[in-house]
């Protein structure tokens, strides 16, 4: 699938995530790049290691064209009160992650992966005047430039969640419910309260009905 060049491509990380924020990135990627990425051992990072993770992203940011929204639990939980709606979210960052590497390289085409009807993104791209050709597909992390931008967007999850951590004296887990993270929520709730709890977590979880 490499032979969509060039082309934008983006990806998430946190979605699933109780504790962080969510984050999406976007690269631009062209041959050249695609060779130099694929060199460096680039692929999705849900085949990397959090420290391969953090490592290659340094390189691509330092190789693409990219850019990163990354949404901090506060205002995000403010987004989800708003519009109930996780695909909503998505798509604005998505679309705003597009319009940010656009305006560094124009390019024609996007690709990300399926994760909503594709007028989500369209319409918001078309509010700002952007005109591109979209292709939404299940498993679009297989393309180096998704794969690139799951990297970076994985390693910044990993540095905030890292300073949540420093800040609050807590390793919190990484996924959804796992029994790491309701044990971190309810110390979290013992020691900083219920309502600090939107600093760091997704608040529409069903996680947050079995820690409270």
């Amino acid at each position: 699938m490499n032979d969509l060049l060039p082309i934008i491509g983006t990806d998430e990380s946190g979605k699933g995530d109780f504790f962080g924020p969510l984050v999406v990135a976007g690269v631009y990627c062209d041959e050249r790049i695609a060779k130099i990425l694929e060199i460096l051992g680039v692929k999705d990072c849900k085949l990397t290691s959090d420290k391969q993770v953090l490592e290659l992203a340094i390189k691509i940011e330092q190789i693409c064209p990219y850019a990163i929204i990354a949404i901090g639990n506060p205002k995000y939980n403010e987004m989800y009160e708003k519009s109930r709606n996780l695909n909503s979210i998505m798509g604005w960052a998505h679309a705003t992650t597009i319009e940010k590497v656009l305006e560094k390289q124009p390019c024609d085409t996007v690709l990300s992966d399926k994760f909503a009807d594709d007028a989500v993104i369209k319409s918001r791209l078309k509010e700002k005047g952007k005109q591109v050709k979209l292709i939404q597909r299940t498993k679009a992390e297989s393309h180096i430039a998704v794969a690139a931008a799951s990297v970076i967007a994985r390693a910044r999850f990993l540095n905030t969640l890292s300073a949540y951590e420093k800040q609050y004296g807590f390793e919190f887990g990484k996924g959804g419910a796992s029994p790491k993270v309701i044990a971190t929520g309810k110390q979290f709730i013992k020691e900083q309260g219920k309502e600090n709890l939107n600093q760091v977590a997704k608040m529409h979880f069903k996680t947050l009905e079995s820690i409270l």
